[in-house]
């Protein structure tokens, strides 16, 4: 399987969807869930939530107007919480790369991603652009993953 993925610049994505606007001010912010509430949970509808480690990035939120919520249903994501990720193997480990690298150094990343992936027995050319980013929950610092379709 081919991922293609091109970094672009926060302001690039602002550019692309007003969404990422809402993210990257809460970004600006301090990333703080609990000191941003209402920020946060203006976010929470499109956002996907990762907990990192050396072992993967299972989900801990996945938003039913999520990219994926999107492809492959609302009633689905609700499934994926403390899942590892998709059942495509290849797309997420080059995805979950960026994951780790915000987890580790706490810089948002900004990218286009593009991969033919099988949804619901098709093959699909999917394409988002996706802004990932620390966020602090409590006392753990987790990664915040905002997609938009291209």
């Amino acid at each position: 399987m081919t991922v293609r993925m091109q970094d672009l610049s926060l302001e690039t994505l602002v550019g692309r969807n007003p969404a990422f606007g809402d993210a990257i001010r809460f970004l600006d912010g301090g990333g703080d869930a609990g000191l941003q509430q209402g920020q946060f949970e203006g976010l929470l509808d499109r956002l996907q939530i990762f907990a990192p480690s050396r072992d993967g990035a299972p989900y801990l939120h996945c938003g039913r107007e999520s990219t994926t919520g999107e492809l492959y249903g609302r009633d689905f994501v609700n499934g994926l919480v403390g899942q590892p990720g998709l059942a495509h193997e290849a797309f997420e480990r080059a995805v979950r790369t960026a994951y780790q690298s915000v987890h580790l150094t706490g810089r948002p990343v900004g990218q286009r991603v593009s991969a033919i992936l099988d949804v619901h027995g098709r093959s699909r050319l999917v394409s988002y652009y996706r802004l990932v980013f620390p966020i602090t929950l409590g006392s753990n610092r987790v990664t915040g993953c905002l997609t938009r379709f291209c």
